[in-house]
């Protein structure tokens, strides 16, 4: 019903569907999104006054805010899911021109969970794609912060996922220079990760 109120362009529906829906499915994590990405939708459409649908949209008055709607969900979503919204309402800010407000989400969650090497790698998508391509110091920044964290570093499997999206990411701005240094860093960084232990290993065979 909500995809047939979209595509009829009937907005006005939706939202008190998604409250009927959040309210009896109050543990749904997936109805808790879908709520969220509709009123970052529709935050959007009223912004863009090209839009098709934005005489439409900009009728509605008093739609939810979503960070009311995320406390809302905060409060009813198991504690287990709440990192997956959290994560989610980031995304959103980044895809509907808020980098800044998503900067400040994803940040929150690494502070707290600094480990969490895929948080850490959506956060960098959504800084490679929608940080804006001006911002180039900010997404490097980001990159060189996960290079320097002590989980990451001590996890090669970790350090090569951010290896890879660096060098992805100056490969597309066209820096070669940058490139290579990277590729110099990371033959650096194997060489400390397995020299030692091979080391260690010849060591103990000439103690044999």
């Amino acid at each position: 019903m909500i995809n047939m109120y979209q595509a009829s362009q009937k907005y006005q529906y939706i939202e008190d569907i998604y409250k009927v829906l959040s309210k009896k499915y109050n543990s749904s994590l997936d109805i808790w999104a879908g709520f969220l990405e509709f009123l970052f939708t529709i935050r959007s459409l009223k912004k863009d006054k090209s839009a098709p649908a934005h005489v439409v949209v900009s009728k509605l008055e008093n739609v939810s805010e979503p960070k009311q709607v995320l406390q809302r969900a905060l409060q009813s979503l198991p504690k287990d899911q709440h990192v997956a919204l959290i994560t989610k309402f980031g995304i959103l800010e980044f895809k509907h021109g808020q980098p800044e407000n998503g900067r400040t989400m994803f940040e929150g969650i690494v502070s707290s969970y600094p480990k969490r090497m895929d948080i850490w790698a959506v956060y960098m998508d959504m800084e490679v794609k929608y940080g804006g391509s001006e911002n180039k110091a900010q997404a490097r920044h980001l990159f060189e912060r996960c290079l320097a964290n002590e989980h990451i570093m001590k996890k090669p499997k970790k350090m090569k996922l951010v290896f890879q999206k660096y060098m992805e990411y100056e490969m597309q701005a066209g820096n070669k220079k940058n490139v290579e240094k990277l590729r110099e860093r990371v033959e650096k960084y194997l060489e400390k990760a397995f020299i030692p232990n091979k080391e260690a290993v010849s060591s103990d065979e000439n103690s044999d």
